[in-house]
């Protein structure tokens, strides 16, 4: 914000309410006050406060008094609302001006896996066919796990974001032996109630993803 870049917040469906009502003021109002008493505030103001106390900016900036940029931009990724997790309410539906986009993956779509493999492959030069087959193999799985209504996944989520396939499969090039673990981090399983932790690993596992580290003397 302070130096005019582009912040891309993804999943926004897992944020808590409490984190979209911060995200409110600084979208709309382009002011924020964080946890250290900095305090954000807009262009103008920041210029009504240098003529009105009479201080420079870099003592505005010595009271914790920053200026967000005019060219900060937010973009959001998050998934369609589901009766699991209805996020988008009236108050978020201000925030942002949305685009739907068709999920990477479709469960029942082999045409699309296909496409879709044709891209990664040619986006991450040097992945093996078989981890970018098991990887959207996991993808479309995991979405038929969250669409079954007598799953408790409410913390999980639906798919992994095309960001997160490319992420996924760069690392996977660089470290092989690390193949389950790294999906694993992506769905941020860590974080996970320990059924939906094994729901998740047995899908990796089907998937053909295994971690194949040497053992430890």
């Amino acid at each position: 914000a302070r130096r005019g870049e582009l912040c891309v917040v993804e999943g926004l469906q897992r944020l808590q309410p409490g984190v979209l009502s911060s995200l409110h003021r600084l979208v709309q109002d382009r002011e924020l006050t964080l946890f250290d008493g900095t305090r954000m505030v807009t262009p103008e103001r920041f210029r009504r406060m240098q003529t009105d106390l009479q201080l420079t900016p870099q003592q505005l900036r010595a009271l914790k008094v920053v200026r967000v940029h005019p060219r900060f931009r937010i973009i959001a990724h998050a998934e369609m609302p589901s009766r699991i997790n209805p996020w988008l309410c009236s108050e978020s539906m201000q925030l942002f001006h949305f685009l739907t986009v068709a999920p990477p993956v479709a469960q029942n779509s082999q045409a699309q896996i296909v496409s879709m493999a044709q891209l990664l492959s040619q986006a991450v030069p040097g992945v093996p066919t078989d981890t970018v087959t098991a990887l959207l193999s996991f993808a479309a799985r995991l979405e038929a796990l969250a669409a079954d209504p007598e799953v408790a996944v409410a913390t999980t989520q639906r798919t992994l974001s095309l960001r997160q396939l490319l992420r996924v499969l760069r690392r996977c090039t660089r470290y092989p032996e690390e193949a389950a673990t790294t999906v694993g981090n992506a769905c941020m399983t860590q974080f996970l109630p320990l059924d939906q932790r094994e729901a998740v690993a047995h899908l990796v596992a089907d998937a053909g993803l295994v971690d194949d580290l040497p053992p430890i003397a």
